[in-house]
């Protein structure tokens, strides 16, 4: 069986809320993810103030809001991560059965019902067809239908497409999840790299995203990102440079944002909490552009609009860590 040693080093990381993501699998191919918004530094006014605060707080509110229980950015890692693990499984069940030979097309009979799966391949490079097909994985059983290729080199560095594949499960803990599109996992000591452009789907939280991501998980997580993803009004975004950290409950996030409306601005958040419905609860929104401008969004409680600042930043004030 392979890469179950790579799958233990970040399993304190992806039981946090296994198989937990987002995307969209209506449709028959993978969605087109591409940035089209302006791509020029933005500079902030007073009179604009209000308009970008609204649209950073629509991109804030997409990428660090713990939908499904976890922001964006670690939902793509998390359901990155599990479903490696179930190609690993079936990877097993190939190298088990057949070691390392080549299976010119073989029907793998359900275990809990009556789906099957076709393989063809070896545990290393092989493609997956699966109709109603049951898996038990820790203890789960998961229904699977659709379709995958799967490519593991030297256990540190994994391909996966997926071809409108499906996993459903009987229980909420799990849940239901499906996928169209790439993704590349690569395992370095103790980081994570994670490319991922495809929809997904996880419990009807849905985005299309065009995702690369590095993680170290010592002493809390530390992440490095550039993302493009869509938000609730169709608007795409684009995040280049993002950092996220997490000691605890809060991550903080200094970023480049692409506002499609505006172009580019600088940004600084600080103890963003977030309401049931997914809203920002509390914390700071800092914008910054190049010409020492500033907005500074505050929100204090549910349901209340935040207090929007415009201000020039001048050198006898101190500037906030991560300002231009």
């Amino acid at each position: 069986m392979i890469m179950h040693g790579n799958l233990t080093k970040t399993a304190g990381f992806l039981s946090i809320c296994l198989l937990t993501a987002c995307g969209s699998s209506s449709n028959s191919e993978l969605a087109d993810i591409g940035y089209q918004g302006k791509q020029d530094p933005y500079v902030l006014t007073e009179e604009s103030k209000t308009i970008v605060a609204n649209s950073a707080e629509d991109a804030l509110s997409e990428l660090a809001s713990p939908k499904g229980g976890m922001p964006l950015f670690k939902r793509v890692n998390t359901v990155a991560g599990n479903i490696e693990e179930i190609m690993g499984e079936v990877s097993g069940y190939i190298f088990n059965e057949v070691g390392s030979e080549t299976i010119p097309n073989i029907r793998q009979e359900d275990f809990c019902g009556e789906g099957y799966a076709q393989i063809e391949g070896n545990y290393q490079n092989f493609s997956f067809d699966a109709t109603n097909f049951c898996m038990e994985i820790d203890s789960y059983e998961l229904l699977i239908s659709g379709g995958a290729n799967f490519y593991v080199e030297n256990d540190t560095h994994y391909e996966i497409s997926y071809d409108q594949l499906s996993i459903n499960s009987k229980d909420p803990s799990v849940g239901n999840i499906s996928m169209n599109g790439d993704f590349t996992i690569d395992y370095l000591s103790e980081n994570i790299n994670v490319m991922i452009e495809a929809d997904i789907s996880i419990n009807g939280v849905e985005s299309s995203v065009d995702h690369k991501i590095r993680c170290n998980f010592e002493n809390g997580y530390s992440c490095k990102f550039d993302s493009i993803f869509q938000v609730a009004n169709g608007k795409i975004y684009k995040v280049e440079n993002a950092i996220a950290d997490s000691m605890g409950n809060s991550i903080d996030y200094n970023m480049d944002l692409y506002l499609p409306d505006f172009g580019k601005v600088s940004v600084e958040t600080e103890g963003l909490t977030f309401c049931e419905d997914g809203a920002i609860e509390s914390g700071q929104i800092l914008l910054y552009d190049e010409e020492d401008h500033m907005i500074d969004i505050t929100y204090e409680q549910c349901g209340v609009d935040p207090s929007v600042e415009f201000r020039v930043i001048t050198y006898s004030e101190e500037t906030p860590q991560g300002a231009i």
